[in-house]
């Protein structure tokens, strides 16, 4: 029953961090906690996608690029 519970929370979350990257409205503490769960692999088959669409939100935020939701240009 434990490992149904925390899968049920990861799938939670997964929906989070999804719906954070839409809309573009993550906040850099959500995006390192994200980023580095999903470099331990904890986001189950999301991992690497999640490691790869959060990775570019942190390098744009770093060099003074505003964060576009997924998807759109960013000039």
């Amino acid at each position: 029953m434990g490992y149904s519970i925390e899968q049920d929370a990861v799938a939670q979350l997964i929906a989070f961090i999804d719906t954070g990257l839409e809309r573009g409205d993550l906040r850099d503490d959500e995006v390192d906690v994200a980023l580095g769960l999903a470099r331990q692999n904890r986001l189950l088959k999301d991992s690497q996608y999640f490691a790869e669409k959060l990775a570019k939100v942190k390098a744009r935020r770093a060099t003074g690029v505003s964060f576009a939701p997924m998807g759109a240009e960013v000039g």
